[in-house]
């Protein structure tokens, strides 16, 4: 497979100073499982090809500085992305600023990534939502910690697994059953047999952004699925031990032309 850049631009409405990135496999440095554009050090992948990679990120992407990377825990934390120490990544799952030049970012490799800006080009932020973090909120105090009212932002949900894919147990469903409607239940699982059902965690996702005011028509779905298109993605549920993604975005200094 042979890619001009490992990275694609999304596809929804962004404001002309507002900048978005998503990665894809290749092409890249790191070998093995992790082949070969891996952007994580917490993998067991080589540092050296990892840094290898990000500094690839940076030069292609022409990156206004460097990331402000995460340590994500399937938390509900968010973290103003300027106060982000880049020596030693904090425990978090989202970030957000109304600065220029800083770069929000998350990693993915099943999960869902959702970049999120204002219609003005002022304000942005990024989400790592896995099912974990969905239940306990990570959405909902992501928009929180924002300046904007829901009905003015504009969001991207990234590459997932999908829920063909997406076999999930009691534990799973039983996170959600007590905060969704049986309606909402029933359009998001799938059931199958001995407790088991397939989950659409994008539409969980939207579920929750409309329940906190974000207008339907501004949610947009890149619909891809990270299981099915192993030449495209990393899946943790695929393959166990692989490498991540990233998504990126971030407000320039300078509107597009």
């Amino acid at each position: 497979m042979i890619l001009s850049a490992p990275f694609f631009v999304p596809e929804w409405p962004m404001p002309n100073r507002i900048r978005a990135y998503s990665t894809l496999r290749y092409p890249g440095d790191s070998l093995g499982v992790y082949e070969q554009f891996n952007l994580a050090l917490h993998v067991g992948d080589d540092e050296n090809h990892v840094l290898a990679n990000r500094h690839q990120l940076m030069q292609l992407a022409h990156l206004p500085s460097t990331p402000r990377w995460l340590n994500q825990t399937h938390s509900n934390t968010a973290l103003l992305a300027e106060t982000i120490s880049a020596e030693v990544p904090p425990n978090a799952d989202a970030s957000y600023t109304q600065k220029t030049g800083e770069v929000c970012v998350v990693m993915t490799a099943d999960c869902l990534p959702i970049l999120i800006t204002n219609k003005e080009g002022t304000e942005v932020a990024a989400i790592h939502a896995g099912w974990q973090g969905l239940a306990k909120g990570v959405i909902e105090n992501t928009l929180s910690k924002l300046s904007s009212k829901p009905e003015s932002l504009f969001i991207w949900i990234g590459p997932s697994i999908q829920q063909a894919s997406y076999e999930v147990g009691e534990d799973f469903y039983a996170a959600f059953a007590t905060s969704h409607t049986s309606q909402e239940m029933n359009a998001t699982f799938l059931t199958q047999q001995h407790q088991k059902w397939l989950a659409n965690v994008p539409l969980l996702a939207v579920q929750r952004l409309m329940r906190s005011g974000v207008l339907k028509d501004n949610i947009y779905l890149s619909g891809e699925c990270t299981y099915a298109n192993s030449e495209k993605y990393f899946s943790y549920r695929r393959d166990g031990v692989t490498g991540r993604m990233a998504s990126l975005i971030w407000i320039d200094n300078n509107e597009s032309p």
